[in-house]
């Protein structure tokens, strides 16, 4: 009894004996930390930021559908139905006097700060790329003052005539000789509203993809700190100052596997071999259904890997200056954005009150057919190129496209997954297959062929049983 009492304490004891800390640079390998909770000010402004998001973001063939229909339809509408007077319909109301007449002042108050801390963050400070991005504004300026000052004036100096006294050819002596002058006046207020707001909308893109840029900062940080003895020690970066870290190469072959994302890229594009031992007829139908998408998902694959490693090709120093611009910039960029989202949405407004108000429908069309024109020939067509290149583009850290390519890349993956028994597709259910569902469609069309055969063979053998009688 002795000696089975001290072996049951020495079972115990080894039961409760813990097992060696593993200590040094490969004590966090295989862990990662936690980041940290979201905080009740952190939920609500991303609430308030997706908000304006799902404003701000309507498609821009569906905005300028409707501009084109409201500006045509509703203008000759109100044209012939003229709406009550009140405050909006006269020309000195605040809302014209301090927003239209200035409204390019306002978008470049509130969109160039937006664009200088954005480019500020994702360019890593670097002068060259805040500049290549402030130019879009530069050009947009251009543009607006050459339509608004030169083509506008130009217009309406040639095709108009002084009310009262013929003779006299220009505007401004008309004007200040008391009579009136009568031209095609293009609608400025048209133009600038939809251009405006139509800006807006392109350059609030860089907001796409930016609260994922906090998850990338936290494990790149943890990376670079476990990677780096001094820096484990030390809760410091590398000691080198140069590449980043032990830089990952791009990949360049199709069969390469990422082993610092820890995700192997070869069973995306690769062709399935699933089998489930289900009566031996179960298989995953890659081969055929999935086989569609081969293409598409080895090429998004490897451009996602390039996407995961971006921040390993950054310096230490570009890395801190990223780093430290994101947490400082970041309120200033969502209240910015709130701030774009009321200036579009006061474009709208306004732009509503022009069409009931002023102009005629010819000179309203006119003004916003040449909006859509400038922002169609600035962003759709010159900033395609290197320079100046689009909102979110160009910079050190590419975090805009990569949002975009695995959604597109998920849904690829979730609408080729087919599982199949019997050359038949199995319903799904939250994601699991549905074999009950099979076996009962199964179970009906055995019933209804048997039957079917049921039917035909009475049919043989009553026609045999005729054939006898008729020879008997």
């Amino acid at each position: 009894m002795a000696g089975i009492t001290t072996n049951k304490k020495f079972l115990r004891q080894a039961s409760l004996r813990r097992p060696p800390v593993e200590k040094g640079r490969w004590a966090s390998k295989g862990t990662k930390p936690l980041p940290e909770q979201a905080t009740i000010k952190n939920i609500i402004c991303v609430m308030i930021i997706h908000i304006c998001r799902k404003v701000l973001f309507i498609e821009t063939r569906v905005k300028i559908t409707l501009y084109s229909l409201s500006l045509f339809f509703g203008s000759l509408v109100f044209d012939f139905l003229p709406m009550p007077r009140t405050y909006l319909s006269y020309k000195d109301n605040a809302f014209n006097l301090y927003f239209v007449k200035i409204g390019w002042a306002w978008l470049l108050s509130v969109v160039g700060s937006f664009v200088y801390l954005t480019s500020a963050t994702y360019g890593c400070g670097k002068t060259a790329i805040i500049q290549q991005h402030m130019a879009r504004l530069v050009v947009g300026t251009l543009v607006w003052g050459l339509l608004t000052q030169w083509l506008f004036a130009s217009i309406e100096s040639a095709t108009g005539t002084c009310l009262g006294k013929s003779i006299i050819p220009d505007k401004w002596t008309c004007i200040t000789s008391g009579f009136q002058w009568h031209a095609f006046d293009i609608s400025g207020h048209a133009f600038i509203l939809v251009y405006m707001n139509l800006v807006t909308v392109e350059e609030a893109q860089a907001i796409v993809g930016w609260e994922t840029i906090r998850e990338m900062l936290f494990h790149e940080e943890h990376r670079r700190k476990s990677d780096s003895p001094a820096g484990a020690a030390t809760g410091g970066y590398y000691s080198n100052a140069g590449a980043g870290s032990s830089s990952a190469p791009a990949p360049t072959g199709g069969s390469s596997s990422s082993t610092a994302s820890g995700t192997s890229y070869d069973s995306y594009a690769g062709s399935g071999s699933y089998s489930a031992s289900n009566n031996g007829t179960d298989t995953w139908s890659s081969s055929t259904a999935y086989s569609s998408c081969n293409s598409t998902l080895n090429q998004d694959a490897h451009e996602e890997k390039k996407d995961t490693v971006a921040l390993r090709s950054l310096s230490n120093s570009d890395f801190f200056i990223f780093k430290s611009n994101y947490e400082d910039y970041t309120p200033y960029i969502r209240a910015l954005f709130i701030c774009m989202t009321c200036l579009s949405i006061a474009c709208d407004v306004l732009l509503a009150c022009t069409i009931m108000y002023f102009h005629t429908m010819p000179q309203k069309v006119v003004g916003g057919f040449l909006g859509i024109a400038a922002w169609y020939f600035t962003y759709k067509v010159l900033f395609r190129g290197q320079w100046p290149g689009l909102p979110g583009e160009g910079g050190l850290v590419r975090y805009h496209p990569l949002r975009e390519k695995l959604r597109e890349t998920h849904v690829c993956r979730k609408k080729s997954t087919v599982i199949t028994k019997d050359n038949q597709a199995v319903p799904m259910f939250m994601g699991m297959p549905m074999y009950g569902a099979v076996k009962k469609e199964d179970s009906r069309a055995g019933k209804e062929t048997a039957g079917k055969e049921t039917a035909g063979g009475g049919g043989r053998g009553g026609g045999r049983r005729s054939e006898g009688g008729g020879s008997s």
